[in-house]
């Protein structure tokens, strides 16, 4: 292993951590929940693995909408998911949804992160710079025994 990593590599989705029975201090997922069709399962399956700190970054919704400053700031301060696809867009088959911060975060801390920050920043592409948000969530300590039981059962 590199760096004598104990890291293993195991092949499976992000919807069945839990049957592939993995343990983890920290789960990630930096944007990709924007592309699955589930993303909230996704985040449940991730937690019911991860013992210490979850951390989930993303894009901000609305970047591209005539409208994006005040959804910007909405988004921002209340839980919403938006659905990406437009009626009739077949097109687009690998953006789904956006999720808004504050509705990440309420899930995380139903999950048992209760305590977490929320970051914002941009991140730069050669086509211009992203404005995204990250949450770093940690789990109080003897929680996670109990909940991963308790999602086993």
């Amino acid at each position: 292993h590199a760096l004598n990593s104990s890291a293993k590599l195991h092949h499976g989705t992000c919807y069945e951590l839990r049957e592939l029975e993995l343990s983890a201090d920290i789960g990630l997922f930096s944007n990709l929940l924007v592309h699955l069709k589930e993303p909230i399962r996704a985040i449940e399956s991730m937690a019911s693995v991860v013992s210490e700190t979850m951390i989930i970054c993303d894009s901000e919704p609305f970047t591209e909408s005539r409208l994006r400053a005040p959804l910007r700031l909405l988004c921002r301060r209340i839980p919403f998911a938006q659905f990406i696809p437009i009626d009739g867009d077949t097109g687009n088959t690998h953006t789904w949804w956006h999720l808004s911060p504050k509705l990440v975060a309420n899930l995380l801390k139903v999950l048992g992160f209760t305590d977490l920050s929320i970051l914002y920043f941009k991140s730069g592409l050669k086509s211009g710079h992203i404005k995204q948000w990250a949450i770093v969530a940690h789990r109080p300590q003897n929680r996670h025994n109990r909940s991963v039981q308790a999602t086993r059962n």
